[in-house]
């Protein structure tokens, strides 16, 4: 993403250049995505030709149409409605809940710094301290019932190689 879109109305928008540098990223898409929206640009274009992939009128869709698309799919679906910026909310949540790394996520969002990120996110991480210490236990677990373990008394117990 190299611009971003100042739109005031539909007669008067342009191209600026994203708030910060670490906004200027490119972000991947799966072969499904992509699809779908070839897909969406060829209908498109038979409607109307336009240079922009997200436009009914030949102009860059703005911020208020977006919002009444949402409202009429999430009643449609009987979902709670959200605001157009809830879906970037909502991706980063999901990413989080795919247990990807933070730093993927703030190049994904466009953060310069991982702890923005963390700062936004980070109480959406509250379980993943149990899920590691779960992973440690089966990483760490030892049977100490076996006969071969040293006669040490002591607080270290050492394993015996009986090979």
């Amino acid at each position: 993403m190299t611009k971003t879109v100042i739109y005031k109305n539909a007669y008067d928008f342009h191209f600026g250049t994203p708030k910060t540098k670490a906004s200027i990223r490119k972000v991947a898409l799966d072969g499904g995505t992509i699809k779908l929206l070839k897909e969406w640009k060829e209908h498109q274009q038979k409607q109307i030709k336009t240079k922009y992939v997200l436009s009914f009128n030949g102009i860059p869709t703005n911020k208020h149409t977006l919002r009444h698309i949402i409202r009429r799919h999430a009643k449609i679906a009987k979902v709670k409605e959200i605001a157009v910026h809830g879906l970037r909310h909502s991706h980063a949540s999901l990413l989080i809940h795919m247990k990807e790394d933070p730093l993927i996520l703030k190049e994904r969002l466009g953060h310069s710094d991982v702890q923005i990120t963390l700062g936004t996110y980070g109480h959406l991480y509250p379980n993943r301290d149990f899920e590691l210490a779960s992973r440690l236990s089966n990483v760490m677990e030892r049977d100490f019932s076996k006969k071969d373990l040293t006669s040490n008394q002591g607080n270290q117990h050492l394993s015996i190689d009986n090979h």
